[in-house]
């Protein structure tokens, strides 16, 4: 056997079977189809469902396989994100795809980035037999400092030269009713944060005043946040610039929460004081998010038959959350 589609990323080796859809047979010889003209394409992106187990074995696979360095061929990054539905097909959707990605952040108490990585996965769930000859044309941000990973099975010459996923034999179909991952990627290197948070702790006389902020550059849209600051004395909250802050006496933790950052919100604060604390003590702090839409720009931007060359329905969800961000730690 060959390198099947892993039903487990935890298992290094599966079966072709496990890939292969059961269809079409040697010796083909039509022609390749033509890659679609690329232009603004359709936008993506919804909030989606992490596969922890499977996004965090992506590292063990990692290493079992190596990552290839060939960075694609690839123009401008959508502005903004939403769900979108392709042509083609009649009722139901045949392809159904999803991008998936994860951030390990840690900053020093003074907002430096000690480090910050960003690994992502394409996966195809196939609805219908009729849909299992694809071909996908993908779009990323042409960031050269991505590395990306096709599946062994996946024509890597297709996604070299033209960025274009589908089967390494155009004769074969993928399988029907499995979500197949066809695409990693890893930034393992990240400058700009989708959401940066910043503590500034201080002494006044022997109390300590803190001002916490937020800060997103990024188009995404981040949903969900949550930071939590360590603090061992009862505070007094006194500015909630965004959001809504509490103090969780159980857990000695002082809670802000925000539902949404868009263009309307991209910075806020929160500030309080604690008697009779070292202004060093507000550290290790943690933060959570989610977001629509992924960093890699990473979008599909068609879907079609291999044999005929015809539009096939299909829809996109793209989003990213947090597996690690520590501040001080």
């Amino acid at each position: 056997g060959g390198g099947g589609f892993l039903d487990d990323d935890r298992k290094a080796v599966s079966r072709v079977s496990d890939f292969d859809g059961g269809g079409g047979g040697g010796g083909d010889d039509r022609p390749r189809p033509k890659a679609p003209t690329k232009g603004k394409g359709m936008q993506l992106g919804s909030k989606t469902k992490q596969s922890q187990d499977v996004l965090r074995a992506m590292q063990a696979e990692d290493e079992l396989m190596g990552m290839s360095e060939v960075a694609p061929k690839a123009p401008q990054r959508g502005a903004s994100s939403q769900k979108v539905t392709g042509g083609g097909g009649g009722g139901g959707e045949g392809v159904t795809l999803k991008a998936e990605e994860r951030i390990v952040v840690r900053m020093s108490k003074d907002g430096n980035i000690d480090s910050a990585e960003v690994k992502g996965e394409l996966k195809m769930l196939i609805g219908q037999a009729e849909s299992s000859y694809t071909r996908v044309q993908v779009e990323t941000s042409g960031d050269k400092a991505i590395q990306f990973k096709t599946h062994p099975n996946i024509n890597r010459g297709l996604w070299a030269e033209e960025n274009v996923l589908s089967h390494r034999d155009q004769s074969k179909n993928f399988p029907v009713g499995n979500e197949l991952g066809i695409l990693k990627w890893r930034i393992p290197n990240l400058s700009t944060l989708p959401l940066t948070v910043s503590c500034w702790p201080s002494a006044v006389g022997n109390n300590a005043s803190v001002n916490l902020e937020y800060e997103s550059e990024s188009d995404l849209t981040i949903t969900s946040v949550y930071v939590s600051v360590p603090c061992h004395g009862t505070p007094t909250i006194t500015d909630v610039g965004e959001g809504d802050a509490r103090y969780n006496a159980k857990k000695g933790m002082v809670e802000w929460k925000v539902d949404l950052i868009d263009s309307s919100n991209r910075n806020g604060s929160l500030e309080f004081t604690v008697p009779d604390t070292d202004p060093d003590s507000f550290f290790p702090i943690t933060v959570n998010f989610a977001a629509e839409g992924v960093i890699s720009g990473v979008r599909v931007l068609a879907v079609t038959d291999t044999r005929s060359e015809s539009a096939l329905a299909f829809s996109s969800v793209a989003g990213l959350e947090v597996e690690e961000y520590e501040i001080g730690a």
